[in-house]
């Protein structure tokens, strides 16, 4: 098959709207670059310390408000340095407009719900391994206590009880998620 050159049509295309009486422009297409750094900055946002946890562990709300806000900035003839309130305007429709407006508006989410998505699960696989690890250490720790104390007068059947407590901790370690999860690794 023969290539033929394919010209696509310019990232730059510009529509000039009406938003509340006034002409804005809006540009048609989220360049790769700009997806990047946005998804980029809302990583950051979201995955920071979350201060206030009755919104949950993530934030959420704050990313949120700040992607929107830069969307705007990104995407608009809009000045949004002199005290522009992104809140009143998602809520007057500019949002909607950009959804209408921007051709590549739901791919760009797409990509963004799916990073972070990837990421929440990464965390939760690591915080899950966390707890496992943590639940066998103090196990392990009570069964040395154990120890301890037996030690002053060690049976045969003493022996026998630890030598049991110990092979079923390892078997416990090898049955785990954390095993598994290391041996996916390593493979």
């Amino acid at each position: 098959m023969k290539k033929t050159a394919f010209k696509l049509p310019s990232d730059e295309d510009i529509v000039e709207v009406e938003f509340l009486g006034q002409k804005i422009e809006i540009k048609t297409v989220i360049e790769l670059k700009e997806q990047l750094s946005m998804i980029a900055n809302y990583i950051i946002n979201y995955f920071s310390s979350n201060k206030d946890e009755s919104f949950g562990r993530y934030n959420f709300f704050e990313a949120d408000l700040l992607l929107r806000l830069e969307l705007v900035d990104a995407l608009t003839s809009i000045d949004i340095e002199d005290k522009f309130d992104i809140n009143k305007a998602d809520a007057l429709g500019i949002i909607k407009l950009l959804k209408k407006h921007v051709k590549n508006y739901d791919s760009f989410f797409y990509r963004l719900n799916k990073t972070i998505s990837i990421i929440e699960d990464e965390k939760e696989s690591d915080l899950s391994i966390g707890k496992t690890i943590d639940g066998l250490s103090e196990k392990i720790e009570n069964i040395f206590n154990k120890i301890m104390v037996m030690s002053e007068n060690f049976s045969v059947e003493d022996v026998e009880n630890v030598k049991k407590g110990v092979k079923d901790i390892l078997e416990m370690v090898d049955e785990s998620s954390v095993s598994k999860y290391l041996k996916e690794g390593s493979e």
